[in-house]
């Protein structure tokens, strides 16, 4: 029998493959901000200088804090993952408690494991970046950036989980919505404007937040991070309580553990 493209199927695939490829164009275009942005400095400042130095350490330490990225997204790909499948099949099943079970879980386990990784990141700097490299130097930066970058990273596991569920449930619009807000609408923005921001008019933030880092360390940069974190969880909670997860209609609901009628 002769093969057909089915367009109506290819769309439904497109669609709901579409959040997790406009995620990971953000985070290039995020990556290749931030760096153009931290070269742009570089080019700025008089070279051979201590603020020179430390733009340049500020580069290669970015760098470095990539690679352990990698390594923290793959359990959070792992979470987000299990939590689109369980929910998908629980969808298809009309199983609605199921589908509202998967996603609280989904949001505890995950808010729980960023929060580990930030205590890790916060508490013990010295010893997780030594893993990498032992120059002092190098070091001094990492932590100059993830102190302000990681603050607010257990917050991210609300819109994963959001994103993933709003998959498994068959509505990528909503997942689309979520994935382009954080990263285009709000963190590459704010990766542009805060830097024109001079530092004592985010000194009130950096003073709450117990931040102790000087104005040529680029804080207005690093503060789009936990800005974002938090304005896309707050927006993430507001589209869960408008658009919830569970939309199967009652007639069709069981109860945890019940049969699909």
């Amino acid at each position: 029998e002769q093969i057909k493209l089915n367009l109506t199927e290819i769309k439904a695939i497109l669609g709901l493959g579409s959040p997790i490829l406009l995620s990971y164009l953000g985070i290039a275009c995020v990556i290749s901000s931030v760096n153009h942005i931290l070269v742009s400095h570089l080019a700025n400042v008089v070279p051979n200088t201590p603020a020179a130095n430390e733009v340049a350490y500020m580069i290669s330490a970015y760098g470095l804090i990539g690679r352990f990225n990698i390594f923290i997204a793959l359990p959070l790909m792992a979470l987000t993952s299990a939590a689109q499948t369980i929910s998908a099949y629980n969808y298809g099943a009309m199983a609605s408690s199921r589908v509202l079970a998967c996603a609280k879980w989904g949001i505890v386990l995950t808010c729980c494991y960023l929060s580990i990784v930030t205590i890790v990141f916060m508490g013990f700097p010295n010893s997780v970046f030594r893993v990498f490299t032992d120059a002092p130097a190098l070091i001094a930066a990492c932590i100059k950036i993830s102190s302000v970058t990681f603050i607010t990273l257990p917050l991210a596991g609300i819109t994963a989980i959001a994103i993933a569920v709003y998959q498994g449930t068959n509505r990528p619009k909503l997942a689309l919505l979520l994935s382009g807000i954080k990263i285009y609408g709000l963190l590459l923005p704010l990766l542009v404007l805060l830097p024109q921001l001079s530092f004592t008019n985010i000194s009130f933030i950096t003073g709450a937040l117990n931040i102790n880092i000087m104005p040529n360390a680029l804080t207005e940069l690093w503060m789009a991070f936990p800005i974002a974190d938090i304005l896309a969880c707050l927006l993430s909670l507001l589209i869960i309580s408008i658009w919830p997860f569970i939309h199967v209609p009652r007639a069709n609901r069981v109860s945890h553990g019940g049969n699909a009628k």
